[in-house]
């Protein structure tokens, strides 16, 4: 599922497109060839322009209903295209600059929340004024095997969001204050969220969302007494204690 980015109170986050994979059956021809991304240049230029102004994120909205999501539109792809370009764009995110930047942030909540999630999802953005520049809706199957699991017991939806935020040191604080909302509001609904993108959520947050959390930390210790092998991730809550 594509939530709309156009900031019109009717639309942000609230109209969508949604894409059904099914297995094709025997007997239809396709072109299986692995695919590359397309119009690179354009894309760019209006995901560049829809950073600086609203208007451009309602046009970029229009533009992906009607061209880049083919909204009512039945079409053939390989499994391994579904995840290449240009159903998965790469080189349209490249972006340098040394006041801004793109995060994404990701969070898991179960099938029976989402509704409600997002409701307080998209109040906490809109209140934030956070200049978000794309979100992405997955389904993800439960699975427990992992130590730090995110979504270990229920069918989840994962909502995937892209922010452009300045680099300042006040800019950084507000997308730190306005993330832990976000997370306190997955957890409040019984999720979770995606643990090694940006490190604002606090390590309280993180033993709420992970209880196994310490016991993966200890077992890491266990294998790597020396520390040898560590992460910026690590180096934030690897020592850090639940409450």
């Amino acid at each position: 599922m594509r939530p709309s980015i156009d900031p019109a109170p009717d639309s942000f986050l609230r109209e969508l497109v949604v894409v059904t994979w099914r297995r094709t059956g025997s007997g239809h021809a396709a072109t299986f060839d692995l695919t590359e991304e397309e119009h690179v240049w354009r894309d760019r230029f209006f995901l560049g322009l829809s950073r600086r102004f609203d208007w451009a994120k309602s046009l970029r909205w229009k533009l992906q209903k009607k061209i880049e999501l083919g909204s009512g539109e039945t079409r053939i792809v390989s499994r391994n295209n579904a995840m290449r370009p240009p159903l998965a764009p790469l080189e349209l995110l490249r972006y340098h600059s040394r006041h801004d930047t793109d995060i994404i942030q990701e969070y898991y909540v179960p099938i029976e929340n989402f509704v409600p999630f997002m409701d307080r999802f998209r109040q906490i953005l809109v209140a934030g004024k956070m200049n978000v520049l794309s979100s992405t809706v997955r389904y993800v199957a439960p699975n427990a095997t992992p130590a730090l699991a995110y979504a270990p017991s229920k069918p989840a939806f994962a909502i995937i969001q892209m922010s452009n935020v300045l680099l300042s040191a006040d800019a950084q604080a507000h997308a730190q204050a306005v993330t832990r909302q976000l997370v306190d509001a997955a957890l409040e609904y019984g999720g979770t969220y995606y643990l090694t993108y940006q490190l604002y959520p606090t390590p309280q947050q993180l033993h709420r969302a992970y209880p196994n959390a310490r016991h993966a930390f200890d077992r890491k210790r266990f294998y790597d007494p020396g520390e040898l092998f560590t992460s910026q991730f690590y180096e934030r809550y690897g020592h850090t204690e639940p409450r």
